[in-house]
């Protein structure tokens, strides 16, 4: 679940459109996996060459896409968006998909509510949900002072995987000892806290794993941390123990970064 956004990149005096977004990502993870999926997203198509291998429509919600203005130079990468799309309703998600064993949500923004998610957790208890944290708080002004962008801890209860980068993760809890009292209270599965290319932290139940990526040749880091998530459920979905199918998944996406 997720946005496919169009991003307008300027580098330099160069603009290039592209399709982005964490679904865009998520999606070429599960295609090298050959990995049964369903997409729900707000957009009514799926661009390029992942078109045909996706070709269950009924998951499109069929609204105007995102759209963001991405630029970049040697010093840092910054976006804006020019149109939000809106949020996907419990009542639009296709109900074959609850069949699924997981459902990942990944979104720019709170596309899907955190009274969406209860609703789900309750109607259909199987469903292990996946969140990525990013769009709950970049959903607020970034200028704005780090208590206003805090979520409501509400969200991430009886989750399996919640994901935030460090500096999400920096702003919602004040230190390494609150955190895990916090997610641990919550029944809060697994967190990933990733740190670009520097390290990536695994919080389970009251422990702290480290671990610490390959070396990459690039600074295009865009779309790790959805390519991160995917590849991670992936594996432990398929019955790989947790600290293993991380150790896989930062290989992975290590590897993709270093051909761009």
């Amino acid at each position: 679940f997720g946005n496919l956004s169009k991003d307008c990149i300027h580098i330099e005096h160069k603009k290039i459109i592209k399709t982005g977004g964490p679904i865009f990502y998520m999606a070429q993870v599960f295609s090298s996996f050959n990995k049964k999926i369903g997409i729900c997203t707000k957009f009514d198509k799926f661009p390029g060459q992942l078109r045909n291998q996706y070709t269950d429509s009924e998951g499109f919600i069929k609204t105007k896409p995102t759209i963001i203005e991405i630029f970049e130079n040697k010093k840092k990468c910054y976006g804006v968006v020019l149109q939000y799309a809106g949020q996907i309703h419990f009542e639009q998600i296709p109900k074959k998909y609850f069949k699924a064993r997981y459902f990942i949500i990944s979104t720019i923004f709170d596309d899907i509510s955190s009274k969406t998610i209860q609703k789900i957790k309750k109607e259909y208890p199987n469903i292990k949900i996946c969140l990525d944290i990013q769009g709950y708080m970049r959903e607020k002004k970034i200028n704005s002072p780090a208590k206003k962008r805090r979520i409501n801890l509400d969200l991430l209860k009886g989750l399996e995987v919640v994901k935030f980068n460090k500096e999400e993760f920096d702003i919602q809890f004040k230190n390494t000892k609150v955190a895990i009292v916090a997610l641990f209270d919550l029944g809060v599965k697994m967190c990933l806290v990733t740190n670009g290319a520097k390290s990536i932290k695994l919080f389970m139940g009251r422990n702290i794993y480290e671990y610490q990526p390959k070396i990459i040749k690039t600074d295009n880091t865009v779309g790790a941390g959805d390519m991160l998530l995917a590849c991670f459920v992936h594996h432990f979905c398929d019955n790989l123990k947790i600290k293993e199918a991380l150790k896989k998944a930062i290989d992975y996406v290590s590897q993709k970064l270093d051909r761009r």
